[in-house]
């Protein structure tokens, strides 16, 4: 079923977000970029169809991305010096979370309501089964401590055996039969891990949790990582 984002409502939505921010779901520690961050996710052509961006949003949003990311990077520069060790992985998280917070303050001025609540349902789907072990998620879906040991699991299970596909399979540039089976591998085995993840919810969640991810969306659209050179 297609939605509709009304263009003329985007400005007025857009400063009404911005007037209450959003609070995108996502990991407690955002790393500085992921192939599924905010940024990553809407460069991704599938995306902005999906969102319906106009050309300007689309320039817009690359903007905030592009700023962002770079006033993040001078701000990391010179964390190393001194700062003791013990005391970086706590600063790096502080500073990560508060870019990322001005970066979702800065994207609602340029994407309506019902953009953002997609966005959010897309990196949703797009980090399964870690999404479901997200703090705020948990929190929603009231996760039992042994439901939350479960989807960790899954989440952890899942890139340990990608990153090993990854060291032993991943296809050579220019191979697009090795590139296709290597891109279904990572779907199967996300696939296989997300059902794990989902079986431990009980039938509320399971509402619960369709209810935060919309519509599905076709996870194939999202632009996969190049692959190796010879």
């Amino acid at each position: 079923m297609r939605r509709t984002f009304p263009g003329a409502a985007v400005l007025l939505l857009g400063a009404a977000a911005a007037a209450q921010p959003p609070v995108l779901p996502g990991p407690k520690s955002p790393s500085v970029s992921t192939p599924k961050d905010y940024k990553s996710l809407l460069a991704m052509k599938g995306v902005q169809k999906d969102l319906e961006l106009t050309a300007e949003q689309t320039k817009a949003v690359a903007g905030v991305g592009a700023d962002s990311t770079k006033r993040l990077s001078e701000a990391m520069k010179d964390l190393t010096k001194g700062v003791p060790a013990k005391d970086l992985i706590a600063l790096r998280t502080e500073i990560h979370e508060k870019f990322e917070k001005e970066y979702q303050e800065e994207l609602a001025k340029h994407l309506n309501e019902g953009q953002l609540k997609r966005l959010g349902q897309i990196r949703l789907q797009a980090e399964m089964p870690a999404s479901l072990a997200w703090r705020a998620t948990a929190e929603k879906l009231k996760l039992t401590a042994e439901q939350k040991d479960a989807v960790t699991k899954a989440a952890r299970t899942l890139n340990s055996e990608r990153i090993d596909v990854a060291a032993k399979e991943s296809p050579r540039f220019g191979d697009p039969d090795q590139r296709k089976a290597y891109d279904q591998k990572l779907r199967d085995l996300t696939a296989k891990y997300t059902a794990d993840a989902l079986a431990v919810l009980d039938e509320t969640q399971k509402k619960t949790w369709k209810e935060m991810t919309g519509e599905p969306f076709d996870l194939t659209k999202l632009t996969p990582m190049a692959g190796k050179k010879d």
